[in-house]
């Protein structure tokens, strides 16, 4: 009888602790949106959301690396040309938006975001997909229209949950549409009409 007890007991607190650790993480629609990074930083535990869209900035603030509880960074229609290393560190990721830029090329420490669910590149000058983006196990879109792509490496094959990828305006022949239809069979895939161009010039 001391025995079913006891095992009640814990059934009962590993409930209450599940239940804790929920409450202490708002949901996704009732999450305060940061618009100022000064703003953030002092209350740096409780941001989950950061938007700095359409400030000019031409280099992330490596403070934003500080605030490690993010879910969501959206630094579109910037002037923004590299992503630092110091991505790495927003381990808690789940979306990162960086289109409307001026990169040339994705920072393959963005594939060690495991969390990310959304990644957004529309309308830069990026001209490779890196090896490590197969890392991205949770990734659902990736937004890649209006770029320069020329690589794509086999380990997209590898996005199991990739619902959409947006190819939209990117230069591509018959055989690399084809090539990328074979690597995601199950995914929604929006390209332009194929070009009849020659990369190798």
């Amino acid at each position: 009888m001391l025995k079913g007890y006891s095992i009640m007991c814990l059934l009962f607190f590993l409930l209450l602790s599940a239940g804790l650790r929920a409450q202490s993480i708002p949901r996704a629609d009732s999450i305060k949106i940061y618009r100022d990074l000064e703003t953030a930083l002092n209350n740096a535990d409780k941001v989950y959301r950061l938007d700095l869209s359409k400030q000019k900035i031409k280099v992330i603030d490596p403070r934003i690396f500080k605030l490690t509880n993010l879910r969501e960074l959206s630094l579109e229609r910037n002037k923004i040309k590299d992503i630092p290393d110091e991505i790495s560190a927003l381990q808690n990721l789940r979306i990162l938006k960086l289109s409307h830029n001026k990169l040339t090329s994705i920072n393959p420490l963005v594939c060690q975001l495991r969390q990310l669910r959304l990644l957004e590149l529309g309308d830069n000058n990026i001209e490779a997909i890196p090896d490590e983006i197969g890392q991205l196990s949770q990734l659902e879109e990736l937004i890649l229209w209006s770029n320069l792509i020329a690589y794509f490496p086999p380990s997209l094959s590898r996005l199991k949950n990739l619902q959409q990828l947006d190819l939209l305006n990117n230069e591509m022949t018959d055989k690399e549409q084809e090539l990328i239809r074979n690597y995601l069979p199950d995914t929604n895939i929006q390209l332009s009409p194929p070009c009849n161009c020659d990369f190798s010039e």
